[in-house]
């Protein structure tokens, strides 16, 4: 039975992801900050899906965090086949009025939080040839938004760092890809 990490499993797309691993019986491993969130998703999840679901409280903005996180996963299950990065805040407003803050607040999540989990993975999936990194970007990623700049920055970002990781690790066995969703209807 194959394993699948999804961060920013709480809500949203991820929860909408993780439900959709379950269902193709997957043991699935959602991360989010919000811990209660997170229990309250497993424990729906847990109740449709003859499958293992565990909540792993991790902000992925943390790398120590984020390297528990697969540490754990692949302790408890001895192997992890796909990595999901969901995780992500977005913005909108005039430039000019975001401060150096907001602009962190969004690249550490929406960027670095893909880095840090690919990061931790890669070593794992490099040494057992095999591995999928899936990384929900945004059609933010591929058509700049005005009034959205920190946000389309963080996913043209992803956009080049999926198509480059994709380019490097196929040879080696590794999946990489990015899904460009348009406006969904979420929390988000």
């Amino acid at each position: 039975m194959k394993v699948a990490v999804i961060t920013g499993g709480s809500q949203g797309i991820g929860e909408a992801i993780a439900t959709r691993f379950a269902k193709e019986n997957y043991r699935v491993v959602i991360a989010a900050r919000n811990a209660a969130k997170l229990t309250e998703v497993a424990s729906q999840l847990k109740t449709q899906f003859a499958t293992s679901i565990s909540p792993i409280p991790t902000d992925v903005r943390e790398p120590k965090q984020v390297q528990d996180l697969i540490t754990q996963t692949i302790a408890n299950f001895g192997q992890l086949d796909v990595l999901v990065n969901n995780a992500g805040l977005y913005s909108t407003g005039p430039t000019e009025e975001f401060t150096l803050e907001d602009w962190h607040t969004v690249l550490d999540t929406n960027l670095w939080g893909y880095i840090h989990t690919t990061h931790a993975v890669l070593p794992y999936f490099v040494a057992q040839h095999s591995g999928a990194i899936l990384n929900i970007c945004s059609v933010a990623g591929k058509v700049a938004m005005p009034y959205s700049t920190l946000y389309t920055t963080s996913k043209f970002a992803i956009a080049g760092m999926s198509q480059a990781l994709s380019a490097e690790l196929s040879p080696k066995g590794i999946q990489v890809c990015a899904i460009y969703p348009n406006i969904i209807q979420t929390d988000f």
